[in-house]
């Protein structure tokens, strides 16, 4: 065969070989994300920025401001920034800047990082200060922590309203909140946090004042830490962070080969009933007319454009609580998220907000200042 001829086909097959890998990148980015990588997401808070409460549960530190740094990292890449806020903390250590009154009617807002804001700047504040516009002698307490659920929830009501009594709650959730138990943070990872001397956690601690060069030389060193520096780790890493049809394809290998690490169908059973006798609890509390849920898409959900059958579930079951009129639902768009992070964008918190903001207006009613 001719060197031309050989050289035509073999330029063929290339373009073919170009075209089919195209193609399938375009195909995985129409496919929806249904996984994430935190095996690559790098947290940082402030120092002190912590604190466990009778080893019972957590709030942030009262009074403060509290750094929060969201980043991702892949070998062979530079460090992608998702998130770089700095939180304003309450008397009580919530995200919020008013300290709370005893005086005044009060409205809870339960809820998970959705509620808190995480990585963005806290949609609640901007609620609070229209709210306050609004109303008089009636006052928001935001109860959104990140990585809780209604277990959680329960404990932090239970402790506040003994002193600034709660008249009705706003519970926002997303079905992954019935998964969760309690949790504290336990002694290596608060040295991690308040001394910022390991690089082995999921978190870091930082100053309030350190640089993003910082922070990005940081997770770099962390990095290499958590995963090597070998050849196949740097080729692997720079396929994940260029290729989404190359990351699509290992978060599904990896469902398929890691199957342990999903929980159980029984250990989920168990993780609902208790949580979701926890919210008995809380709705038996303030009495069913007087809790509102508003249920909110997770990114596969959101990708999906439906709701989990899961997630149906729980709304059923919550409705059987209370009314069905009082489950409000919220199904985020994919573009509602960040980029790498499993949480909303400034987009989508600002969905949240507006629709958290009419369901309290409906709530305040006999706090609203007459026009």
């Amino acid at each position: 065969m001719p060197v031309g001829k050989n050289i035509k086909t073999t330029l063929g097959l290339f373009l073919v070989v170009v075209f089919c890998l195209a193609l399938l990148e375009v195909l995985c980015h129409v496919l929806p994300k249904s996984f994430y990588e935190f095996d690559y997401r790098y947290l940082y808070f402030s120092r002190n920025a912590l604190r466990n409460i009778d080893d019972a549960y957590w709030t942030y530190t009262p009074n403060t401001h509290v750094r929060s740094v969201t980043m991702y990292s892949y070998p062979a890449s530079p460090p992608i920034l998702e998130g770089d806020v700095t939180l304003e903390t309450n008397n009580l250590g919530l995200v919020q800047r008013t300290d709370l009154e005893k005086d005044q009617k009060t409205i809870a807002l339960l809820g998970d990082s959705f509620t808190e804001g995480q990585p963005c700047d806290p949609w609640f504040y901007s609620l609070e200060d229209d709210f306050q516009k609004k109303t008089r002698d009636c006052q928001l307490v935001n109860m959104g922590l990140m990585g809780t659920g209604p277990q959680h929830w329960e404990r932090l009501f239970t402790d506040i309203n003994k002193e600034y009594p709660i008249g009705k709650v706003l519970i926002l959730f997303i079905q992954n909140d019935f998964e969760r138990s309690i949790f504290t943070w336990n002694e290596h990872q608060m040295h991690c946090i308040d001394k910022g001397m390991c690089t082995d956690d999921y978190w870091y601690g930082i100053d309030l004042s350190a640089s993003q060069e910082e922070i990005l030389s940081m997770t770099k060193s962390r990095e290499r830490q958590r995963h090597g520096n070998s050849t196949m780790t740097l080729l692997d890493g720079f396929l994940r962070r260029w290729l989404y049809s190359y990351r699509y394809i290992r978060a599904t290998m990896k469902s398929i080969t890691d199957a342990k690490g999903y929980m159980t169908q029984s250990a989920y059973k168990e993780a609902v009933e208790k949580n979701m006798a926890a919210i008995r609890r809380i709705v038996s509390e303030v009495g069913k007319e007087n809790a509102v849920f508003l249920s909110i898409s997770s990114r596969p959900e959101a990708e999906r454009h439906a709701f989990e059958e899961k997630t149906q579930r729980l709304v059923e079951e919550l409705a059987s609580l209370t009314s069905a009129a009082q489950i409000r639902s919220l199904l985020l768009e994919p573009r509602d998220f960040s980029d790498y992070d499993g949480h909303p964008n400034t987009r989508g918190y600002e969905k949240i907000k507006n629709t958290a903001a009419a369901i309290l207006a409906e709530m305040a009613d006999a706090c609203r200042v007459p026009e």
